[in-house]
């Protein structure tokens, strides 16, 4: 047995320094960042690949804004195409970045097609079949809970073997060896996170895990070290989190709960009735005010489970919250331009002019959790 003594941080353990800057204004701050070797431009922020936020709905205003989305796997080929075909000839739904000249195909790099390790075959099929009848150069995403098994490092062989020119992303890890490892395979982004999520349970019910920044940091380092890329996936409460993240040296941000809440989501919107602390004056009736939700869980849940497959795991257990409700924030434009704010604020504050150099000018106070 051995115990690692050093102290791992997350997001709530630090705060970044602000520093001398040459910044007059957030708006000289350049947020989309350019991955030349894989000709991938945009701002490097994307959705989960959840049942609620993998959606086509989310993904069509993700990519008209520059960001980048995950479809969910289960999706079949025929609604993938069809709704890749309709960004691609629909100008109303334009994937391309108009001012940087790039085409409807290399921006559709944007969007990532996840398949799983269940039925693999059928998997592999889905993908020749979207490949075949479209002319998009769409990335993949091979998602699994646990990327630490043997299995998925051949999967990522298999999956670069087959599509040499395609971005291949792969997850979820927590530690720079293994990251190292899938990068070696193929993979070009690692997606890295263990149970970090508002709706995961992986670390209550296995124990496992590791705080997320340390991991971001640890990841991060050796994905640079072999000429791959990170994806921190999870664990985002707030926008300064996104921020923390870039610092740490995480090259992209992947996020489920910071967009469940839009209009544009597949999760049911609920009503709920609040009792506030103050008082009707005419009445003197506490006052009570109606505010609406989203639903929102995980998918490793058993809910998940049994609506996704039919069945629940027989050798396993539930990882994820079975229902957790979040605030509704309307339009996923307004979180798209509140994000894309505070990321132009947060480089003005450490003199980052764009947003790759975040990690090299930022640094961290550690400091007791934020509340």
């Amino acid at each position: 047995m051995i115990i690692h003594n050093d102290i791992q941080l997350d997001f709530d353990d630090v705060l970044i320094a602000p520093q001398t800057t040459t910044i007059n204004h957030r708006g000289e701050v350049d947020i989309i960042r350019h991955f030349k070797s894989l000709n991938l431009r945009c701002v490097p922020i994307m959705s989960s690949n959840m049942t609620q936020t993998g959606t086509f709905n989310i993904a069509k205003e993700l990519l008209k804004n520059k960001m980048c989305a995950t479809l969910h796997k289960f999706y079949t080929a025929n609604q993938t195409v069809d709704f890749i075909n309709d960004i691609m000839t629909n100008p109303d739904n334009s994937a391309a970045i108009e001012d940087d000249g790039v085409d409807n195909c290399v921006a559709m790099k944007r969007l990532f097609v996840t398949v799983g390790k269940r039925n693999w075959d059928q998997e592999l099929q889905k993908l020749d079949d979207i490949a075949t009848k479209t002319k998009a150069g769409f990335s993949i995403l091979l998602d699994v809970p646990n990327a630490y098994i043997p299995e998925i490092t051949d999967c990522v062989k298999v999956l670069r073997e087959k599509y040499p020119d395609k971005i291949i992303a792969v997850g979820n890890v927590c530690s720079g060896d293994e990251t190292q490892k899938l990068i070696l395979a193929g993979a070009n982004f690692v997606k890295q996170g263990i149970g970090p999520s508002l709706i995961c349970m992986t670390r209550n019910q296995t124990g496992c895990g590791r705080p997320q920044l340390s991991a971001t940091i640890d990841c991060a380092n050796a994905a640079h070290q072999v000429g791959g890329y990170v994806i921190v996936d999870g664990g985002f409460k707030q926008n300064g989190d996104f921020c923390k993240a870039f610092v740490a040296g995480g090259d992209f941000c992947m996020s489920g709960s910071m967009f469940v809440g839009c209009e544009e989501s597949d999760s049911q919107k609920v009503a709920k009735y609040i009792q506030t602390d103050e008082i009707d004056v005419d009445t003197g009736k506490t006052i009570v005010e109606q505010k609406y939700f989203k639903e929102y869980y995980g998918m490793s849940s058993f809910r998940a489970q049994q609506e996704n497959y039919g069945e629940t795991t027989k050798s396993g257990t539930s990882e994820g919250v079975e229902k957790k409700y979040v605030p509704f924030t309307g339009p996923i434009s307004d979180t798209i331009n509140d994000i894309c704010g505070a990321l132009r604020s947060c480089g003005s504050y450490i003199g980052a002019r764009n947003i790759k150099n975040f990690s090299r000018q930022g640094m961290f106070y550690k400091v007791n959790r934020i509340k």
